[in-house]
């Protein structure tokens, strides 16, 4: 399913050639083969037999003894089922996503020791296929972390297996995966290896990224149904999906409202205005609640029995990242309430929020070093918590804006932005809300550094990555390594951390929707040191596109946007061109000048 998913980037337009085709890692053919031998032991010959280029030339790859092995590279992470053909009998598979983990003895882990191999019942000649619980996976982040429903959440059987030696009794026993964890044919999980569940707060990054390229929508009201479908009585809704959300004492209050969100999000990017109404009743029910843990301070007081997170320490109290999110939330709210007929509902959230705002400010901000800190009692201030008080708009000040984007770049290390609210972690995940920060900031230099220096140059580029997937975190160190998990246990394909996806659209391409599927729409590119873009994506009203270039005299945007919907157009650096040439679809040049607002 992960590799027929793969090719849904090619599905629009198919007759026409697709742009940037060399930038697209998907799959042309659901039957992949590795690139290059890795590595080889023991007596064989042939080992190239089996590579892409030569199948073809009717070669046979030979082990001739019990200990050979032949490690294969298929130029990227990729996932799926083994079938092979053989002559002989014996034999077993091993896969990692990282080279840190290359093994002929032991998988890198889907649980927190090592997985055993996958091993096959092999009688004689002819094909072989592992059966389906024992896919082995890896993948293009965002595509690869949407999975057939049916082969979610790696289940570790009961039965141990025995092994033959002391390396093999560490690792843990065939890693399942069978349990089906939404309804549907797909839905949007978390990792491609590991966890394999629907968590509502990765949704807040992936979802926006899936928006701006393949627009599998679907797979996002699946996972997101699977949440609901668990919602507890009172109205709050499960730190995960399903198994996990059968466990009623594992709450979180910033995963209940990253769900909410998601259904947000999703509204903001299809018009879906039927899912919406189908949703409301329990998702009004899931914003009271939420709203009801508001205190005589105009702020939640997160309870110890919600502090569950991302993986962060110290969430409680009055803390500012459950509070710039509740912010961010109940202002969806209130623009769905309206949608629904329901002007009272919408003017008390839009007021709760304000509250949220008078009050937070004045509690939390700490002047001396332009951050937030993490709640009343103590001077931490967290990277999760400043990033989303410019996200969520609970900032307004562009001074305190800018002073929160120039604080949290200051505390880069080499490897990215450190989460001082958790131990030894740069998190994709939040760094990708800092970065949102700060192109919202309109320090686009410093946007577009981050991106270089930790997605680019690292996480695409460092030999330990897969070189075609985002990894779901890492120590500050640079080490493979983070927060409590087992470092074989560590995700290279996360969908949290896919943040440049979206960003580099909406910021860079300026493309953003004001209203539902971009019925009003405004298109303001941030230059930065860039001096050409070519973005674009659809939605249900139509195809957005932005290409400009630019040089010391001129910029020059052409826009593409679907008929019926209306919207601006802003030049950046107003007053610094001569002039500004602006082409619409089905029309022609035409120089115009910039305002002073930038706005043309």
């Amino acid at each position: 399913m992960q590799l027929l998913l793969a090719t849904l980037l090619l599905a629009p337009g198919a007759a026409a050639a697709v742009p940037y085709q060399e930038y697209i890692l998907a799959l042309s053919s659901r039957t992949v083969r590795p690139t290059s031998v890795y590595h080889s032991s023991g007596a064989l010959s042939s080992e190239d037999a089996l590579l892409d280029d030569r199948v073809s030339m009717g070669r046979s790859l030979a082990l001739d003894a019990f200990n050979s092995s032949v490690t294969y590279d298929f130029g990227k992470n990729i996932a799926g089922w083994i079938n092979f053909n053989t002559a002989s009998s014996g034999g077993s598979f091993t896969f990692t996503e990282s080279s840190l983990w290359v093994s002929a003895e032991a998988c890198d882990a889907t649980v927190d020791t090592l997985d055993a191999p996958v091993a096959f019942n092999i009688t004689g000649s002819g094909q072989y296929s592992a059966p389906l619980k024992k896919q082995r996976c890896g993948a293009y982040t965002n595509q690869l972390v949407t999975i057939d429903p049916t082969r979610g959440n790696a289940v570790v059987p009961s039965n141990i297996l025995p092994h033959v030696n002391s390396l093999l009794l560490t690792i843990s026993p065939d890693c399942w995966l069978n349990t089906t964890i939404t309804n549907g044919t797909s839905a949007l999980v978390d990792g491609a290896k590991r966890d394999r569940l629907v968590w509502s707060g990765d949704m807040a990054i992936s979802l926006p990224g899936i928006a701006v390229s393949t627009y599998d929508l679907i797979s996002v009201k699946n996972a997101l149904d699977s949440l609901f479908d668990f919602q507890h009585t009172g109205g709050q809704l499960p730190y995960a999906g399903y198994p996990a959300s059968l466990s009623s004492n594992i709450t979180s209050f910033t995963c209940h409202l990253y769900a909410l969100i998601g259904v947000g999000n999703v509204y903001q990017w299809s018009g879906d205005e039927a899912y919406v109404r189908a949703k409301w009743p329990r998702w009004k029910t899931a914003m009271e609640w939420a709203a009801s843990q508001i205190d005589g301070t105009g702020l939640a007081n997160v309870s110890a029995a919600n502090t569950n997170d991302w993986a962060r320490g110290g969430m409680g109290g009055h803390n500012i990242e459950a509070n710039a999110l509740l912010f961010h939330t109940l202002n969806v709210g209130a623009a769905i309430a309206l949608t629904q007929d329901e002007p009272g509902t919408a003017e008390r959230w839009a007021g709760l929020a304000a509250g949220i705002q008078s009050a937070a400010i004045p509690l939390l901000w700490q002047p001396d070093i332009g951050l937030f800190r993490d709640n009343e009692t103590t001077t931490l201030a967290p990277q999760d918590g400043n990033a989303w008080a410019v996200k969520s708009g609970l900032v307004t000040d562009v001074s305190q804006i800018a002073q929160i984007s120039e604080a949290l770049q200051a505390r880069w290390g080499e490897y990215g932005p450190p989460a001082p609210e958790a131990v030894d972690v740069v998190s994709p995940f939040i760094s990708g809300f800092e970065l949102e920060a700060h192109f919202a900031a309109n320090r686009t230099c410093a946007a577009l550094a981050l991106i270089r220096g930790m997605w680019a140059d690292f996480m695409l580029d460092d030999p330990r990555m897969t070189n075609s997937t985002f990894v779901e975190g890492y120590s500050t160190s640079g080490a493979m390594h983070y927060g409590s998990l087992p470092d074989q246990r560590l995700s290279f394909a996360h969908g949290w951390s896919t943040g440049p996806t979206s960003l580099l659209t909406t910021y860079a391409g300026g493309i953003q929707l004001l209203a539902p599927a971009g019925a009003v729409w405004t298109i303001v590119p941030q230059v930065g040191d860039l001096t050409h873009v070519d973005a674009g994506f659809s939605t249900s009203l139509g195809r957005f596109s932005s290409t400009w270039s630019m040089n010391a005299t001129a910029f020059s945007i052409t826009i593409s946007t679907p008929k019926g919907t209306t919207g601006t157009i802003g030049a950046p650096v107003p007053g610094n061109f001569t002039s500004v040439t602006l082409i619409g679809t089905g029309g022609k040049g035409e120089r115009v000048q910039a305002d002073a607002s930038g706005r043309v």
